[in-house]
């Protein structure tokens, strides 16, 4: 599911993947500026220290996270990045987000990621996933690129773009909804990627 689709990326294209790995699906998968091209190395490090510094207890970072973390920042964030309406921000998807970011450990996860660590030059690793390990992607209809130093790219030219990037791309799905479909239309992502199993099995 987005960013962690790279994590995907990166198990599928290992030479004895096949060990452990059957198929992958990408739902939503990551901006294409993300998958093939470097984050700026000296950038990264200083978000990384700005907010992580001294001894993970940076006086911005805490303060970053404590708002990060707020009802009204994750509501907001909520309708406008990953629901396409939003009635479809309930009280339990508020609930559960807010009760995970109750534990200020995980504060290192988001840091990492608003560090830039994850963003690496993948298209090697995608051109490398061989055809026995099928690969699936998911779009949402109304998606768009959630970081502000991406091109806004829409649905069609993202699709496009792993399409012609995938050697091992079986299929690709686009369903209703924007960046979060296992929680926006869990029917039709349940079905999707069941009969993609299904046809893998």
């Amino acid at each position: 599911q987005g960013a962690l689709g790279t994590v995907g990326i990166e198990l599928a294209a290992k030479p004895d993947a096949q060990k452990y790995v059957k198929a992958l699906i990408l739902s939503t998968p990551p901006s294409w500026e993300a998958v093939s091209s470097e984050f700026n190395p000296v950038l990264r490090s200083i978000l990384w220290n700005l907010l992580t510094w001294p001894g993970g207890n940076s006086p911005l970072g805490l303060a970053f996270y404590k708002y990060a973390t707020g009802e009204k920042f994750l509501r907001d964030f909520s309708t406008k990045n990953l629901f396409s309406t939003p009635e479809n921000v309930t009280d339990d998807w508020m609930q559960k987000i807010q009760y995970n970011a109750a534990d200020y450990d995980r504060r290192f996860i988001i840091f990492a990621f608003l560090s830039g660590f994850w963003r690496r030059d993948r298209r090697t690793a995608l051109q490398s996933i061989k055809v026995n390990i099928p690969v699936m992607t998911v779009f949402g209809s109304s998606m768009q690129t959630i970081a502000a130093i991406d091109e806004q790219s829409d649905q069609p030219t993202l699709m496009k773009k792993y399409i012609e990037e995938t050697p091992a791309l079986a299929c690709s799905k686009t369903l209703p909804g924007k960046n979060l479909l296992p929680y926006e239309t869990p029917e039709e992502f349940a079905e999707v990627v069941g009969n993609f199993v299904k046809s893998v099995s």
